[in-house]
């Protein structure tokens, strides 16, 4: 399968990329995902700890499925008051 992950900010720094599709096995799950990111971007490992995720628009966990398809967003936390 293939999913389409777009980086932000410091993201975005650390790869060069604003966005690439990544082909994946089957069952992959985002943890799955990151993995392989993190082996083609050592960086993010950096990162790994304050990064947020979505799917398709809606926060994800490790654990999530992943579809065809699918639009995994990585950015950092976003603070206000």
């Amino acid at each position: 399968m293939k999913v389409i992950v777009k980086y932000f900010s410091i993201h975005r720094d650390m790869t060069d990329k604003t966005e690439e599709e990544v082909q994946l096995d089957r069952e992959a799950t985002l943890k799955d995902l990151l993995n392989r990111l993190i082996e083609s971007y050592p960086r993010l490992k950096d990162a790994k700890d304050y990064t947020v995720i979505s799917i398709n628009g809606d926060f994800a966990e490790e654990k999530s499925k992943l579809k065809d398809g699918d639009v995994v967003a990585l950015f950092p936390p976003v603070g206000g008051g």
